[in-house]
């Protein structure tokens, strides 16, 4: 691991509470979202004009322009409905900002998290291993019970990864982690 990532120790860890609040502030954000929020089909994403950047600043000019001149709006054009859309469509921008930060950060520390996990599973698993090979009945059975959950993927050439991780054979020698004793 990276020098410059702080590893969280057991009061780093997110407490239960907090995350509970997180889950019940992010379900009461969905629920006063949703009833404004479109949930459109790969057709129709596929079917309507895209807004880019430029097309974006072309947007914002027209509706400056057309609020200061309405005289060369097209009739069927709402103006009040076009400013406020643009309007809408900038609120939401602010929000999807925000939300792909918080997505990133969820991502992140959920990849760290994992990472953890995982480090801490392999140890106990190779030191399950170890007594296992000294016969210990207990360990004997959360081994074969943990095998088949944990097994080794093996990487193609070029370092790919054989199908998005899938799974090859059961690990017997796992690495050893270089802070075991």
């Amino acid at each position: 691991m990276s020098s410059d990532i702080t590893i969280p120790t057991a009061v780093d860890i997110i407490p239960a509470d907090a995350l509970q609040n997180m889950v019940n502030l992010a379900q009461q954000l969905l629920a006063a979202a949703q009833p404004y929020l479109k949930d459109l089909t790969a057709d129709q994403r596929r079917s309507i004009p895209k807004m880019a950047d430029k097309t974006g600043a072309f947007v914002d000019t027209m509706k400056v322009h057309m609020v200061a001149s309405p005289q060369f709006a097209p009739k069927y054009v709402d103006l009040a409905r076009f400013a406020a859309v643009v309007e809408a469509m900038h609120a939401l921008r602010t929000l999807q900002v925000i939300v792909v930060q918080l997505a990133d950060l969820i991502d992140d520390t959920l990849m760290l998290l994992g990472s953890l996990a995982f480090k801490d599973a392999l140890a106990c698993y190779e030191t399950t291993t170890r007594a296992a090979k000294r016969g210990e009945p207990m360990a004997e059975v959360i081994v074969k019970e943990a095998r088949p959950r944990w097994v080794k993927t093996r990487r193609a050439k070029g370092g790919e990864a054989p199908g998005d991780g899938e799974a090859e054979a059961p690990v017997d020698d796992a690495p050893e982690s270089p802070d075991l004793a």
